[in-house]
């Protein structure tokens, strides 16, 4: 029977992925541990938990495959990720982006917020937008299976998923198991990991863009600094229509 908080959960899913412009649907029932997994119960509950945590106060420190580190510092509405090349601060109303004391402001999309998080943390980083974004792709994916567990990591116990049998984007994917939406907005397999206070904790995997990632927690800290949301002290901020890369 369909309970309430499934459909509740169903309900939430595809709100994000409507959000994140998916269109997929359908759902899959593994065994795990002797008793039945429900796939998209399952990642409706991580994705839940990730845009809980996107909300939290919390500052952590991550290590990047290929580059980093990359440190994220959060309060409800605000964000600012700091690295080796740069910082960025992320508000409702403005993108910041600050290299040494040279700052420029452009107003927010979610699309140029994108574009800068890369430029700044690099292709390798994975926030926990895209996270949420690829667990509830994977969650109304056909044919998925979840497999639940738990890591310690950086210290903090963490619950995990390991998602699978899902259709890899880009040339050269494999034909998924069973008829699927279009494979540009399904991800590859991959494993998402979240700490008991829901901030984001590995990720390891395929993007739908096909892109391999890995993702992991160093530091944790359930503290934000005011500090990190203001440029630096003398810096020079100019106003542009837009960031651009570089």
């Amino acid at each position: 029977m369909t309970t309430i908080r499934t459909r509740c959960r169903a309900a939430f899913l595809l709100t994000v992925a409507v959000l994140a412009g998916v269109t997929v649907s359908g759902c899959g029932m593994v065994r795990g541990g002797g008793r039945a997994v429900d796939t998209a119960d399952v990642l409706g509950g991580f994705a839940e938990r990730l845009s809980e945590g996107q909300q939290s106060v919390h500052t952590a420190t991550y290590r990047i495959g290929g580059g980093g580190p990359v440190t994220v510092v959060r309060r409800a509405s605000e964000a600012a990720f700091l690295t080796d090349r740069a910082l960025l601060i992320v508000t409702a109303e403005h993108l910041i982006r600050c290299r040494e004391k040279i700052c420029e402001r452009a107003p927010t999309s979610a699309r140029a917020a994108t574009d800068a998080l890369a430029d700044v943390a690099g292709p390798g980083f994975v926030p926990v937008e895209t996270a949420l974004a690829t667990v509830a792709a994977a969650a109304l994916a056909p044919g998925a299976k979840a497999k639940p567990g738990r890591q310690t990591i950086a210290g903090h116990e963490a619950d995990c998923v390991e998602v699978t049998r899902l259709a890899v984007a880009g040339p050269g994917a494999s034909e998924p198991p069973t008829a699927a939406p279009d494979p540009a907005v399904v991800p590859g397999d991959f494993t998402v990991c979240l700490t008991d206070t829901d901030v984001l904790a590995a990720f390891r995997g395929t993007l739908p863009t096909g892109r391999p990632v890995e993702v992991e927690l160093t530091r944790l800290d359930q503290v934000a600094a005011p500090t990190s949301f203001t440029p630096p002290p003398g810096a020079v901020v100019t106003d542009v229509p837009e960031l651009t890369a570089g």
